[in-house]
């Protein structure tokens, strides 16, 4: 597994199965998120992987993978209000 990033992937769902979730980003891009046991979901409230649909604003963190996919160690469901500074 390459750690070629690590910064966030947001955006809303577009495509889900039982191990990735598929992100358009605001370009109109796409990202592949997978998902796994280890991963972590945060919303209002506690959350799981079921939490998760079709159409939600999610932003997911951790490491780039050399097909370019991310594998999230966390999900945070909703939008998440961040500004980066440089």
């Amino acid at each position: 597994m390459g750690m070629m990033g690590n910064g966030p992937i947001a955006g809303e769902i577009i495509n889900q199965d039982e191990t990735s979730v598929t992100v358009k980003l605001s370009d109109g891009s796409t990202k592949i998120v997978l998902v796994t046991d280890q991963t972590a979901y945060t919303q209002a409230s506690e959350a799981a992987k079921s939490s998760l649909k079709v159409g939600d604003q999610i932003t997911a963190f951790g490491p780039q993978n050399q097909d370019g996919s991310v594998t999230a160690q966390n999900v945070v469901i909703g939008q998440l209000m961040m500004r980066w500074t440089r």
